[in-house]
């Protein structure tokens, strides 16, 4: 009987594969046809994260009914999402073009007590800022600052060249200083940044932080 063990232990663990299988096929399918008002009772449902990713990265399913299947799962306390199911469902929503979802999504991760990596944040910053979105960008900004997310100097980037092109010229300025302060030559903005941070404060006339900004002006390119 010592010698059938492994064997019995293989074949459940196989079986327990292919019903994680038929269950992914099942649900993407359902929500394909007819989203989720045709799945089942999401308390019935206990969901890993695995299997949670295979559903929001099939490839057949739009985005929006990635979206609603998110919100479904969140019906529930028998399906937690974790940081990568909320980096993943912002990524998607920040790609497809469903901006207006995000702030909500960043509230419920809030509540979760989830807090998704930099380069998510970043990846919704530069949406925001191709779409024309700055207030969006900046609130963006905030909500890293609550949940103590640290901003990367790739990220500094991308939210000193919104705060630019809003016109918030002093608090990009602000911001810079802050960087500055760090005494961390690594996190001095790259060229782009800086160039558009030097114009602005040049056409606005100010030049006490123009002067502070002295730091950048070795990049300068204009």
């Amino acid at each position: 009987m010592r010698h059938g063990r492994p064997f019995l232990v293989k074949e459940q663990r196989s079986a327990s594969q292919l019903g994680d299988i038929l269950l992914v096929a099942s649900i993407t399918k359902t929500l394909s046809s007819s989203g989720t008002r045709n799945l089942p009772d999401p308390h019935t449902l206990s969901l890993s994260e695995p299997l949670l990713l295979q559903i929001l990265r099939a490839q057949s399913l739009q985005p929006s009914k990635k979206l609603d299947f998110f919100k479904w799962c969140s019906l529930t306390h028998n399906i937690k999402h974790s940081a990568r199911t909320y980096s993943h469902i912002l990524c998607t929503a920040s790609r497809a073009g469903f901006l207006h979802e995000v702030p909500h999504l960043l509230h419920s991760m809030k509540e979760d007590g989830v807090v998704v990596d930099s380069q998510t944040f970043k990846a919704l910053l530069d949406a925001f800022i191709r779409s024309g979105k700055f207030d969006y960008a900046l609130e963006i900004l905030d909500i890293m600052e609550e949940v103590g997310a640290s901003l990367n100097t790739d990220m500094y980037n991308s939210v000193l060249v919104a705060l630019v092109r809003k016109n918030q010229v002093g608090l990009a300025m602000s911001i810079l200083l802050k960087l500055l302060e760090g005494g961390c030559s690594s996190q001095v903005p790259n060229s782009i940044a800086s160039n558009e941070l030097l114009v602005a404060l040049r056409k606005a006339d100010m030049r006490v932080e123009f002067k502070q900004s002295k730091p950048l002006q070795g990049d300068e390119r204009l």
